[in-house]
């Protein structure tokens, strides 16, 4: 299979262990080595750090994901409106 999202995209969701085993260290390196990307934007660093809020908060209902300001710390500039993505 041939992945054509990235290298970071790639090795986070093709990885051997499952979505719902992973934590919020396995999180904060994905979103770090994606920012390092140089094919991809803050704004798709933040859209993926959205879709994981949602996945591990909402859907797995992680304890470790309820305040997603410690997991996803990387996010560049806040979204109009919230705070909770904010330094």
């Amino acid at each position: 299979m041939v992945c054509k999202m990235g290298t970071q995209v790639c090795s986070f969701f093709f990885d051997a262990s499952p979505l719902e085993a992973r934590n919020a260290d396995h999180i904060k390196s994905f979103l770090v080595k994606l920012k390092r990307e140089t094919k991809v934007g803050n704004w798709q660093v933040d859209q993926a750090s959205d879709a994981l809020r949602i996945l591990y908060k909402n859907y797995f209902n992680m304890i470790w994901a309820q305040d997603w300001r410690k997991v996803a710390c990387i996010r560049r500039y806040p979204v109009k409106g919230t705070s909770i993505f904010q330094r």
